[in-house]
């Protein structure tokens, strides 16, 4: 995962139809940044990021749990992968 200038990328996993799909999260300097949409199948997905995890230079990033970093509405999974993989994926775009 990485944090480009205002956005943090991640990939999705969608458990209504099995789709991964790359979000780009807008930062707005919150501790903690909401994000919702809604995948072409219809699932809502709605999460949080914990950005001030990422900014804490006292926390080494490897020792975060994927659940403290981010909270989902249970209808989409947060995949570890690659940049590069990332980048290939479709764009489901926020609302």
């Amino acid at each position: 995962m990485e944090i480009k200038a205002n956005t943090h990328i991640i990939a999705i996993l969608c458990k209504s139809c099995d789709s991964n799909w790359r979000l780009s999260i807008p930062i707005s300097g919150n501790n903690i940044e909401s994000f919702a949409t809604i995948c072409p199948c219809g699932a809502i997905i709605v999460g949080n990021y914990n950005y001030s995890l990422d900014i804490d230079s006292n926390i080494d990033s490897k020792f975060i749990s994927k659940n403290q970093k981010y909270l989902t509405n249970g209808q989409f999974e947060v995949l570890n992968l690659s940049d590069a993989k990332i980048n290939q994926l479709p764009i489901l775009e926020l609302e």
